[in-house]
């Protein structure tokens, strides 16, 4: 297998009771030559704004749960579908934040 895309965004930002937060999506994408799959995994997280607490991300409910794709493309295809599913999954964790499922 090799690596298609890993990629990050920060989609937004709210506050915790520790202080200002960013909102992570994350993808870490493989293809499988000798099956033609792209294997994607779908991740969404919090890291703090302050320095001193930056390298400890913060799990929240109200996030998206962590999502795993396995789809059958060509191997000429399997970056642009793993960036396709990487937007949508982005999109979804900024509507978590957006639609006020953050209590805070």
């Amino acid at each position: 297998m090799r690596r298609a895309l890993h990629s990050e965004e920060v989609v937004g930002e709210t506050r915790t009771e520790s202080g200002p937060c960013e909102v992570f999506a994350t993808v870490d994408a493989e293809y499988d030559e000798a099956n033609s799959r792209l294997e994607a995994s779908f991740d969404a997280f919090l890291c703090p704004k302050d320095i001193v607490e930056r390298l400890k991300p913060v799990s929240a409910s109200w996030l998206p749960r962590p999502e795993k794709i396995r789809e059958r493309v060509g191997e000429e295809e399997a970056v642009e579908a793993a960036r396709s599913m990487f937007h949508r999954w982005a999109a979804k964790v900024r509507k978590a934040v957006e639609t006020g499922a953050n209590p805070n």
